[in-house]
């Protein structure tokens, strides 16, 4: 299987029957055969990590965020109505937030806008919980959730 080892975003995407996962990386957008579990279980492996292990060290039982690295912190963010399955956002490529009505938008490096069907505190509540609590890199829309309606983040340091 051809690899990402540093994505952007990991999007579940259903067209007619068939399942896809939607890579965002810096040489654009990649449409995968492979469902999200495949990719997630890949991407780690190509790491030299257990995906079954990372889920048990996280502490949740649902929506577990994925320590794979410093550069490589994948969020779990609902995407898709009616399907339990999550999308992913590295927490590194992560931009800003945008809300909409009763849901919001991040957008990650590229420039690129990825709907999440969450209203905009749950997903900074997520993202928040997903930061590292001895990482320097901390959203600025944690911070101040009340204070405007878009949101940007402090990129990291290279």
């Amino acid at each position: 299987m051809l690899f990402w080892k540093s994505p952007d975003a990991l999007v579940p995407e259903r067209i007619g029957k068939y399942n896809y996962t939607v890579i965002y990386d810096q040489d654009g957008i990649h449409r995968l055969t492979y469902c999200m579990p495949t990719v997630l279980k890949d991407l780690a492996s190509a790491r030299g990590m257990s995906l079954p292990l990372l889920r048990r060290t996280s502490g949740r039982k649902l929506a577990q965020p994925l320590y794979m690295g410093n550069d490589l912190i994948l969020v779990p963010l609902k995407m898709q109505t009616g399907k339990p399955s999550f999308g992913y956002v590295n927490l590194r490529s992560l931009r800003q937030l945008g809300a909409h009505r009763s849901s919001c938008s991040v957008y990650i490096k590229g420039g690129w806008e990825i709907p999440v069907l969450w209203s905009l505190s749950i997903t900074a509540s997520h993202l928040q919980q997903a930061t590292p609590s001895n990482d320097f890199f901390i959203p600025v829309s944690c911070r101040s959730l009340c204070e405007k309606t878009c949101y940007s983040y402090d990129p990291p340091p290279n």
